[in-house]
C-alpha cells in the first residue's frame, strides 16, 4: 500500500480567499466539480513527508495571515483559516486493479475566536 499526503492552507478575509501558501493568489474562486466535489480553484497543495514537514507548512502559513491587536490578544486573527490535510491511499488488488481511498481532514481557525 502507497501513502500520499498534501496540504493546503487557505485564508478568508473581507469575503476573500487567499492561499497562505502563496500569498500571491488572492480571490480565488470556490468550484464544484463532478469528480473533484467543491474545491477552491488554484489552491496550491503540498506533499508532506514527515511531522516536521507538516510545522512548516503550517508555520509558514500562519505568518501570511490577517493579525490585529485586541483588548484580549496582541495577536489575535482578523480572518478564517482552514487548513487542509489530504490522505490518499492506494493499493492494487490481486486482479491488477488499482483501489484509491482519499480522505480530507479539515482544521478551522475561526477570526477572534479566542474567546
Amino acid at each position: 500500500m502507497q501513502f500520499i499526503v498534501k496540504c493546503s492552507f487557505l485564508e478568508i478575509y473581507n469575503e476573500q480567499i487567499k492561499d497562505l501558501l502563496d500569498p500571491q493568489k488572492d480571490n480565488l474562486g470556490i468550484r464544484e466539480d463532478i469528480n473533484r466535489g467543491v474545491y477552491v480553484e488554484g489552491l496550491q497543495e503540498e506533499l508532506v513527508f514527515c511531522y516536521s514537514d507538516m510545522i512548516t507548512v503550517i508555520n509558514r502559513g500562519s505568518k501570511n495571515r490577517h493579525v490585529g491587536a485586541t483588548l484580549m490578544n496582541r495577536v489575535s486573527s482578523r480572518s478564517h483559516s482552514v487548513l487542509t490535510t489530504i490522505i490518499e491511499s492506494k493499493s492494487r488488488s490481486e486482479t491488477g486493479v488499482w483501489n484509491v481511498k482519499q480522505s480530507r481532514f479539515h482544521i478551522i481557525d475561526l477570526a477572534g475566536s479566542e474567546r
